[in-house]
């Protein structure tokens, strides 16, 4: 298993560092931007606790770097039915374990997201009221807790690496779609629980910061296992021809 994972790691590695410094420009300039607007939106949150401000900001913490994505990772149209990575495509031709260049396309979502994610998450315990509400003890938790939500979202993005329909209508409508249902969702929790997502997640790490730590944790290893299991099958069914 760990042999699997390193053989992984070398392969996205070699592909992230054919990566051009323009991309890593365009990453920071997102980063400074994204800081930005998700410090006050934080600052209205806290202030109004306005659902909608939740919702804005899990879009561009979950999701917003898959609109500046490299030119180099984006994804290409294969054949009528199919649009994917065409690295991953032309590594299917190669004597290489699916396996392997399935964790190989985690491993590329996690070094492009984390850290993104993690200063994002930093910046706004600094430099928004966040900061009054952590403590010390609880900023270790609340991290991971709000990491392994991006790690579980990018296990879904991964699938469009490895086959997604081309229809560019499609997407538009599974994207309005699903940030109705994600604000729907946090209305149902507000109204059932009395807690947001972030409320939630900051009492998490305030009552039960081990138990939060461990549990995030275990969910997280599981549900990425779980995942590149389903992809093994996904590829394996697809004709990438």
């Amino acid at each position: 298993m760990l042999h699997t994972w390193k053989q992984a790691f070398s392969l996205a590695f070699f592909e992230i560092k054919a990566l051009k410094y323009k991309t890593y420009l365009a990453f920071l300039s997102y980063l400074l931007i994204s800081l930005v607007i998700c410090v006050f939106l934080m600052k209205w949150f806290i202030s109004n606790n306005e659902l909608r401000h939740e919702a804005l900001f899990l879009l561009i913490y979950l999701l917003g770097l898959s609109w500046i994505k490299p030119k180099e990772l984006q994804n290409k149209i294969i054949n009528d039915n199919v649009m994917a990575s065409p690295i991953f495509v032309m590594n299917l031709h190669l004597p290489i374990n699916q396996d392997i260049l399935i964790k190989s396309r985690f491993i590329i979502y996690f070094m492009y997201t984390i850290p993104f994610q993690l200063f994002l998450l930093v910046g706004i315990c600094l430099f928004s009221p966040l900061q009054k509400l952590l403590t010390i003890e609880m900023l270790t938790p609340f991290l991971l807790f709000w990491i392994s939500f991006g790690i579980l979202v990018d296990g879904v993005l991964v699938k469009i690496d490895i086959r997604i329909n081309p229809s560019k209508y499609r997407h538009f409508l599974i994207g309005l779609f699903t940030y109705f249902i994600v604000t729907i969702l946090l209305r149902v929790l507000h109204e059932s629980t009395g807690y947001s997502l972030i409320d939630g997640s900051i009492f998490l790490a305030q009552e039960w910061p081990l138990i939060t730590t461990c549990v995030t944790i275990f969910i997280t290893a599981l549900t990425t296992m779980l995942s590149n299991r389903k992809m093994l099958r996904l590829v394996r069914d697809t004709d990438y021809l």
